[in-house]
């Protein structure tokens, strides 16, 4: 799949060099340390496809009506996230979403 290229913002070089040095940090874990020898993860207790699966579970937001943060918090307190976890975990997956949109209608 190749790179998107968003011009003015960032190029699909830069997007495939960021990737590449994620991926050299990356841990066998999946973890991805915060700084060299720093702790890897502040998650430590979500799995990757624990994880996957909330992310997944957004795709429900698609529906009208539905929202993204009740389907995302609803899916971590059914896969065993207290409250405050499964709030947390879903306001941080809304960052990149945030974000997306946020470029999209600016035009990029």
């Amino acid at each position: 799949m190749p790179a998107p290229d968003l011009p003015g913002l960032i190029t699909a070089d830069q997007i495939r060099a960021t990737a590449a040095h994620i991926a050299d940090w990356q841990l066998p874990s999946g973890m991805i340390p915060w700084f060299p020898g720093g702790h890897a993860d502040p998650w430590n207790h979500v799995e990757a496809a624990m994880a996957l699966a909330i992310g997944c579970a957004q795709a429900l937001a698609l529906v009208p009506g539905t929202s993204r943060s009740g389907v995302t918090i609803t899916a971590g307190r059914i896969l065993g996230f207290d409250r405050r976890d499964a709030a947390r975990f879903s306001f941080l997956l809304s960052v990149p979403v945030i974000l997306l949109a946020t470029i999209y209608e600016m035009g990029g």
